[in-house]
């Protein structure tokens, strides 16, 4: 989830802490424990309260430091992986996709459920009409955009699952470039980005000229290491795309 640079630190946290959390945190503060009589897990409790949430907030303001994004730009939902999926929906049937190879199950699944891949090719374990980009030691876990083809949609995700690359900044310049010459759009999936350790863009948003081809779904779960909490949200730039038109 992410919110302009420009507000002030009381109204980052009040927008990254959804209405779900401040229920819980409100909760918890007055003692209201639900129904149930299973006893609380006193250690968990205190985990959720002095560090999941903070942490989310914290991380999420870092996070958009450098670039410039609106409240109206932001979307939150039940989770990144079923982002995608409303994504592919949305998009259709008819765009062709490129994916990292390997990557994120889902990128391929959920184009082989809307109709957009061809048939499973036995041989090369790979389904048609689906550009697979190797990502591999050989390539510095970046695809050979030189022999990339031209796709509607390119999924990317840095850091990647499973290999965990950051793709650096060159790297991200060379796809957003290759991105706006074959007028195509990119998915960017953050969804890992609090693992950056180095100066890696943890944002598609930090590359100049990103904000004309690219969607960027990310996650509230990785940031304080709890996957199983799906909460995220997708980022839509109100200029974002603004040269492609799909059938």
């Amino acid at each position: 989830m992410y919110i302009s640079s420009s507000g002030n630190s009381m109204l980052c946290r009040d927008f990254l802490r959804p209405r779900i959390i401040q229920a819980s945190l409100r909760t918890q503060k007055e003692g209201i424990d639900g129904n149930t009589k299973v006893p609380r897990n006193v250690n968990m409790e205190k985990l959720r309260s002095g560090y999941l949430f903070p942490e989310i907030s914290k991380r999420e303001v870092q996070h958009t430091e450098k670039v410039q994004i609106k409240e109206t730009e932001v979307f939150v939902s039940d989770g990144a992986q079923c982002d995608i999926i409303r994504l592919q929906l949305l998009l259709g049937s008819n765009v062709s996709i490129a994916v990292q190879d390997p990557s994120f199950p889902a990128y391929v699944d959920s184009s082989v459920i809307i109709g957009q891949a061809g048939d499973f090719e036995d041989k090369s374990r790979m389904y048609g009409n689906i550009e697979y980009m190797k990502c591999v030691p050989q390539t510095n876990f970046f695809p050979d955009l030189a022999t990339t083809s031209r796709s509607d949609i390119i999924f990317f995700c840095s850091p990647n699952n499973p290999t965990g690359h950051a793709a650096t900044r060159q790297q991200l310049e060379q796809l957003v470039k290759f991105a706006k010459k074959n007028g195509s759009i990119i998915v960017f999936d953050s969804a890992y980005a609090a693992y950056i350790t180095d100066d890696s863009p943890r944002s598609i948003f930090e590359i100049p000229g990103a904000r004309e081809v690219a969607i960027e779904v990310s996650s509230f779960s990785k940031f304080a290491g709890f996957t199983a909490f799906v909460l995220a949200g997708q980022l839509f730039l109100k200029n974002c795309p603004s040269q492609m038109v799909f059938p």
